[in-house]
């Protein structure tokens, strides 16, 4: 299976479908939405994928990387032994992403971006931890949870 969005490639296969192991986005990955929800790339490879109806939660957060800091939007399933997918802000189609959510999920919390924005006060805050915890989260927000089972 394949999928095309803006020029850009990603095949699949049945060796990924099962492989938990990639749920975090690695440098040079990319998010494609597609019909149903969306796939995270890494070159040609599909190494995670959302379909919206099987989300039962989206959280947001600011996860601190040693000196990183990035926004990420963490998709937990429905079903038990899943893998949740997490993605980032720096990762190419999150403005894509923050798209489709409206329009796909519906219903989010108010601001949850700002929410979940770590501002620089917060980052000073959290510059010790960092130094002892090196990957950690702030700002946890509960940005949308299904109803009754459906999306």
């Amino acid at each position: 299976m394949h999928y095309v969005k803006h020029g850009h490639v990603c095949s699949y296969t049945a060796a990924m479908k099962n492989d938990t192991r990639r749920t975090i986005t690695p440098l040079g990955s990319r998010i494609t939405i597609v019909q149903d929800g969306f796939s995270v790339c890494l070159g040609p490879e599909i190494i995670a994928e959302v379909a919206w109806a099987s989300v039962k939660d989206v959280f947001a957060y600011t996860r601190f990387l040693g000196s990183d800091i990035h926004l990420c939007l963490d998709f937990a399933p429905k079903a038990r032994g899943k893998a949740q997918v997490v993605v980032n802000e720096k990762v190419q189609g999150w403005s894509d992403l923050l798209h489709a959510l409206p329009t796909s999920l519906g219903n989010l919390t108010p601001g949850w971006e700002r929410l979940a924005s770590c501002d620089e006060p917060c980052r000073k805050a959290n510059e010790p931890v960092s130094r002892v915890v090196p990957a950690h989260v702030a700002n946890p927000v509960h940005v949308w949870q299904a109803k009754d089972g459906h999306v």
